[in-house]
């Protein structure tokens, strides 16, 4: 490849146009081509992110009545802000006054350079964090994929479940090749692709969803205010929930960390604001029509159990080609999606090294070279191996963060009121200076307290949700397990309150933890029965501990088992309790005799045998009674 230096890519254009004034625009910069289509697709790209699949999971938790009423408000309130910021691109005039071409430089014109600083930190801390979490999502898509054929070559009963690292090296390389675009004027073409393709893996999943209504047997809980506590959830899991679906609405609707950078590539005639409210409306509402679709059909699908991804709560079977597509769609997505958000900090780290060395030719000389089917490209050697770096450690983070979007629904619940609602209210105030509780200045006074604390509330919920997600948790375990073997599935059973006391012993805290549960046991067997047809609990295996629930086996006329962990010998002790010895086992000067083990003294007995009026002893009697209850046993065969 030949390259050719040039003193600026400016003055290349210029020459070869042979008219300055029609190469660039007023403030002296490459003229803007953007129109009212590539405006509303960067803003559709940005908006509808792989967070709409998670939105039946939202209805699910808020239910029929809030669920929709919190979309349609959430979008109103984005939209609104947004005609807000939008106003603030020139200032002092916003048809004819200088250009602010970030984020920061608006804050800055408006309010000044305290607040720029603040809005610094919450943008670019937020824009890092989403870009990390693009990367995972969408190697979960793509390993997605390979999960599905691997169930459809190896039968439905095969292990398939592959990292995700490989796939992150696939994302990251072309992240490396499409980071070498200039700038955001030059994605306008990736953004319609990303457009479309978020628009394909949508309509899927709503196809999905009415085939799944439209199914003779198709019988799902849905409620009015969802998950119902006591049944689905504990009450304050539910309160979490709601916390959580909140701010998921809320913070899928947000992209005015994008906006200025939108808005800056723009044609300056009709007016920049102008095109841009319209491009606001034409996204934030398609956005919203796709969201009430998918969040309302997909909570219809599958009721108050609906999955995190409704995408996958239709299982890695039939139709898998579909499936498949569908995840294809969202990691395509997802490659524009990355760079539509990581642009504007490439661009801030290039402008602010120019600013500090501008007399360096690394980094401001820029180099032509023929690409094969690209023609002439200007290459820049500092924006080439900086952006690669940025990739790459993206990447890393990922690989090393597994569980880093709960991380980035923290930075997202952060940077939601100050960059969607704060700075937008105090600019548009301090430009069309409004005056202090007047009507206007009350309303949106009022909004901004009011998405404060629905921002705290679902930062809370973040923290919450980032415990859990510790892969050294029990519910991350259990997590991993059952995407590993795709026919094993755990139900969530609500919390209890369970009387402790200090002198309890293990044997005996354990058995009342499992025999209050035996409604919620029964009523999770009942649901799954009766949720579908081709369900059907065919047996109960309890392990030795859990011999209350042979209770519920009989009241629904399922057979039941005990999976007895420990050796037939101990078996064989337990199913002769109680022994006929006359006095505590300690004091006891015989030998105790018992099927499957030879005469031995009593202090071989198990501790919890010594004394006989503690509760240890009760239950451990307990439950070898009900072993003869069950209609097997089954057993280890070593001694």
């Amino acid at each position: 490849m030949d390259l050719q230096k040039n003193g600026s890519v400016f003055s290349l254009e210029a020459e070869e146009s042979g008219s300055p004034c029609k190469s660039f625009d007023d403030d002296g910069r490459e003229k803007r081509t953007g129109t009212l289509l590539t405006a509303s697709a960067h803003i559709i790209t940005a908006v509808i992110g792989s967070g709409v699949l998670s939105l039946a999971w939202a209805n699910a938790q808020l239910g029929w009545v809030a669920g929709p009423v919190v979309l349609l408000v959430f979008s109103a309130i984005t939209w609104l802000m947004s005609t807000l910021l939008a106003d603030c691109y020139r200032s002092p005039d916003p048809v004819t006054g200088k250009r602010n071409y970030t984020y920061m430089e608006v804050v800055r014109a408006n309010l000044g350079e305290g607040k720029q600083h603040l809005c610094g930190i919450a943008q670019y801390g937020n824009l890092i964090g989403i870009t990390v979490g693009y990367t995972i999502t969408a190697s979960i898509s793509m390993a997605a994929v390979e999960r599905s054929n691997c169930f459809h070559r190896n039968g439905h009963s095969a292990k398939c479940s592959p990292s995700n690292n490989p796939f992150m090296i696939i994302f990251a390389s072309i992240q490396i090749v499409l980071s070498q675009i200039p700038n955001f004027h030059k994605l306008w073409f990736l953004s319609i692709i990303a457009a479309i393709m978020s628009f394909g893996y949508s309509s899927i999943g709503l196809g999905l969803s009415i085939a799944k209504i439209a199914e003779g047997d198709h019988h799902v809980r849905t409620t009015l205010t969802g998950v119902t506590v006591g049944i689905d959830v504990s009450g304050k899991e539910k309160v979490w929930r709601t916390l959580q679906s909140i701010g998921n609405i809320a913070f899928a609707y947000a992209f005015s960390t994008v906006l200025i950078e939108i808005q800056d590539t723009l044609k300056s005639s009709p007016p920049e604001n102008k095109v841009m409210k319209k491009a606001t409306f034409i996204g934030v509402a398609t956005t919203t029509i796709f969201y009430m679709l998918c969040g309302c059909l997909g909570y219809a699908a599958f009721g108050n159990d609906a999955p995190g991804n409704f995408l996958t709560g239709f299982g890695f079977y039939d139709p898998f080609w579909l499936i498949d597509t569908a995840n294809i769609f969202i990691a395509v997505h997802l490659i524009g999606a990355y760079q539509v958000f990581a642009q504007p900090i490439y661009q801030f780290v290039e402008q602010w090294a120019n600013g500090r060395w501008p007399d360096s030719a690394f980094l401001t000389a820029e180099y032509t070279g023929n690409l094969p089917l690209c023609g002439a490209y200007n290459i820049n050697y500092f924006r080439l191996i900086w952006r690669t770096v940025y990739v790459i450690l993206t990447a890393i983070v990922a690989m090393i963060l597994p569980f880093f979007n709960d991380f980035v629904g923290l930075l997202g619940a952060c940077g939601f009121w100050p960059l969607t609602v704060y700075f937008p209210t105090e600019m548009y105030m301090a430009h069309q200076k409004i005056k202090r509780f007047s009507p206007t200045w009350i309303c949106l006074k009022m909004l901004t307290w009011v998405c404060l604390i629905v921002s705290l509330g679902a930062a809370v919920g973040s923290v919450q949700g980032l415990a859990k997600s510790n892969p050294k948790s029990p519910s991350s375990y259990v997590q991993s397990i059952g995407s590993s073997y795709n026919d094993i599935h755990f139900v969530d059973l609500p919390l209890i309150d369970l009387p402790c006391k200090n002198d309890q012993g293990l044997v005996t805290l354990l058995s009342l933890f499992i025999e209050k549960h035996k409604s919620h046991v029964k009523e999770a067997i009942n649901k799954t029965s009766s949720s579908s047809s081709s369900t059907r609990v065919a047996a109960l295996i309890l392990d030795l501990f859990a011999t209350s629930k042979i209770d519920v086996g009989m009241e629904l006329g399922i057979p039941t088992y005990i999976y007895f962990t420990s050796g037939v010998a101990s078996l064989g002790f337990m199913l002769h309790l109680p022994m006929k010895i006359p006095c505590e086992y300690k004091d006891y000067e015989g030998e105790v005799e018992a099927l499957g083990m030879p005469p031995s003294p009593p202090v071989v007995m198990p501790e919890l045998m010594m004394n006989k009026k503690d509760n240890e002893y009760t239950w451990y009697v307990y439950h070898g009674r009900r072993f003869r209850e069950a209609n097997g046993l089954i057993v280890n065969t070593f001694p």
